[in-house]
């Protein structure tokens, strides 16, 4: 038996967990185009100070390395990718692109959080679209360093693909759901993720009914209840919920009320068996993972 088949992805598939409500919240998120190899843990010089002071500001915030999607690029000005909720809730992230001296990435990030910096004064037009980023932080953890670059692999592989953003990135957390991906900007994430699911969401076709079952973990932008919740309406609402997400979300005890520009929605929601897992293959320990039983 290979050591990645007692890895904590093979492991936890083997159990079979909800993967939804595994995702660490976070109200601001900064992609930096970095080259790997990536250490553990990742350490980008300065940014570590701005995750800390954007904490201090009540701002959870976390910072990502990522590869170019294709092809070379000036990594002597990298791009920064920084999306932030303005609002809580069911509201989305909103998103900005620059190209900044190397020298100066984290003073400009931090300037950004202190509204300090001519933010414009590197800020580049995209095109308007979605981007993938799928872990591949073998540093961090033996199963996404090999299970995210053959996805990625795959990806690129596939033509019907082509004007994707597909990204190889650092650690995104959920290991033991490897391969993980995250989308922007509806910063929806995904596990256990493989070629067929990946085409669902990279081309927004196929049954959304099973990518939410079997590969959702969760908006970002939520707690792990509240994911459970925004899951339910993914499944009822199908790909458009995505795109036309917000509103407030609001927990009373066991119940969970969405409230959307159109309609208010309420679930009841029931502690399940927890799920004893290892977490990842650089921590032989289990702990339990909370689940839940959601009814409308």
């Amino acid at each position: 038996m290979t050591s990645l088949e007692l890895g904590c992805a093979s492991l936890c598939r083997a159990q079979n967990p909800p993967v939804i409500g595994t995702v660490s919240p976070r109200q601001m998120q900064v992609f930096v185009e970095l080259p790997k190899p990536w250490p553990t843990p990742l350490v980008i010089p300065g940014l570590e100070r701005f995750v800390f002071n954007a904490g201090q500001k009540g701002i959870v915030a976390s910072c990502i390395a990522f590869m170019p999607a294709r092809g070379k690029t000036d990594l002597e000005n990298p791009r920064l990718i920084i999306g932030q909720q303005q609002e809580a809730g069911l509201n989305p992230f909103y998103w900005r692109h620059y190209r900044v001296p190397r020298a100066k990435v984290a003073s400009f990030v931090q300037g950004l959080l202190d509204s300090s910096v001519d933010s414009q004064e590197w800020q580049i037009k995209v095109p308007l679209g979605r981007e993938i980023f799928i872990c591949a932080h073998a540093a961090h953890d033996r199963c996404c360093g090999v299970l995210g670059p053959q996805l990625v692999a795959q990806a690129l592989a596939d033509t019907d693909l082509d004007n994707v953003a597909i990204h190889e990135c650092s650690h995104l957390g959920g290991h033991r759901f490897a391969p993980t991906l995250i989308e922007i900007p509806s910063m929806s994430c995904y596990g256990f993720v493989d070629a067929k699911s990946l085409r669902a969401i990279c081309l927004r076709e196929g049954s959304y009914q099973e990518l939410v079952t079997k590969h959702y973990r969760g908006f970002m932008g939520l707690s792990a209840k509240l994911q459970y919740a925004e899951a339910r309406m993914f499944h009822n609402m199908g790909w458009s919920w995505l795109d036309n997400r917000r509103g407030s979300a609001i927990i009373d005890g066991n119940v969970i009320r969405l409230v959307t520009p159109e309609k208010e929605f309420e679930f009841t929601l029931q502690a399940g068996p927890g799920v004893l897992s290892k977490q990842s293959c650089r921590d032989d320990s289990a702990k339990i993972q909370p689940t839940y039983i959601i009814s409308d």
